[in-house]
């Protein structure tokens, strides 16, 4: 958008872009830098508060479950704490670590702990 905007802004001032149009399409080239660089820092500190929040959460959960993770929409297991994998690792009779469980799915984790448990 900014590459189209300062591209207009001197298209329409090619008739006298030598006379005073350069002025206006040096301000806003640089004022496009600017804003690119204030969009920026908005989604770095969008980041920051996300990945403060997801630290807190976690930290929470950590102190008042017995052991969670974190699931996507997809249902895969993001991230999970060492409880759950021991949780899970003690049902099966597998020893998994911290990492193992990321990337699986949590409904075929649910179907292999019931079938476990039922036997």
């Amino acid at each position: 958008y900014l590459a189209l905007h300062f591209a207009m802004t001197c298209a329409q001032l090619r008739d006298d872009f030598w006379g005073s149009g350069w002025k206006v399409c040096l301000v806003s080239l640089i004022l496009d830098f600017v804003l690119v660089s204030l969009v920026e820092d908005r989604a770095r500190l969008k980041r920051q508060l996300l990945d403060s929040t997801l630290g807190t959460v976690r930290r929470l959960l950590t102190t008042v479950c017995d052991g969670c993770c974190f699931v996507s929409s997809s249902g895969e297991i993001i991230l999970s704490d060492l409880r759950v994998a021991d949780l899970v690792g003690g049902i099966a009779g597998i020893g998994l670590d911290q990492q193992a469980l990321d990337g699986l799915s949590f409904s075929s984790l649910l179907a292999q702990e019931a079938a476990v448990t039922t036997e």
